[in-house]
């Protein structure tokens, strides 16, 4: 066996200083893609339209009219999504319809949103009822009544996959077609994801302006702790 002269040494010091180097510009490459990430999301549009492709595929139109944001301003966050990796769009005949691009982006959504609830950036609202939500133990309550229709507004995909006990799945594109035919003599409650989902506070906006009485499960499903049916019901906590 040959001994390690000083030569040997130096060289084998200098890379094992190269790989450190290398590692560390590795880290440093991730924290600015990472850095990228967070400052695309740092935008209050371009938030809520994420969350509100979450659940399926939604035109420019449509997302303006569910976020309120202007059309050409919506159009320009989700250009900015588009670069950043986030979203992918397809053609359907005249419209360009988006949706998440592949990857953990709902989990990352989730993320954010019980970040938000820990960090107590404002009252988590699952937790007290407002003029237009009730609490899950208050839904609780209510649903032994038998006289509350519970409306599932998340897309249908959503639902299949895991919803509720005993809801109905009328999807939020769908709510003004439908509203002849829901549920009479019943309160409404509607529920979308979480706590934040815009989709249910919309729909309870629309029924209401049409005479409807309803209100929305203010946790949405992610805090429910009932009896859930679907494809993955079977999984939930």
């Amino acid at each position: 066996m040959r001994l390690q002269g000083p030569r040997d040494q130096k060289s084998i010091g200098r890379t094992a200083a190269l790989s450190g180097l290398s590692g560390a510009v590795n880290d440093l490459e991730k924290i600015a893609r990472m850095s990228e990430i967070a400052g695309t999301l740092g935008n209050e549009s371009r938030l809520i339209l994420v969350l509100l492709i979450a659940g399926d595929e939604k035109s420019v139109e449509t997302l303006s009219e569910l976020s309120g944001i202007a059309v050409a301003s919506t159009s320009q966050q989700l250009q900015v999504l588009k670069k950043a990796g986030m979203v992918v769009t397809r053609r359907d005949g005249k419209r360009i319809l988006y949706r998440l691009q592949n990857g953990p982006i709902r989990e990352l959504i989730d993320a954010l949103e019980r970040f938000a609830v820990f960090r107590g950036l404002g009252a988590d609202p699952s937790e007290a009822d407002t003029a237009e939500g009730i609490t899950p133990a208050r839904l609780s309550r209510k649903l032994k009544t038998g006289k509350v229709a519970l409306i599932d507004v998340r897309s249908r995909e959503e639902f299949r996959k895991e919803h509720i006990a005993g809801a109905l799945s009328v999807p939020f594109e769908e709510i003004r077609k439908q509203t002849g035919k829901l549920p009479r003599g019943r309160e409404l409650i509607l529920y979308c994801r979480g706590p934040y989902c815009l989709l249910s506070v919309h729909a309870v906006a629309l029924l209401r302006a049409r005479g409807i009485p309803a209100a929305r499960l203010t946790s949405g499903l992610s805090a429910w702790k009932g009896a859930r049916q679907g494809d993955s019901a079977g999984l939930a906590k």
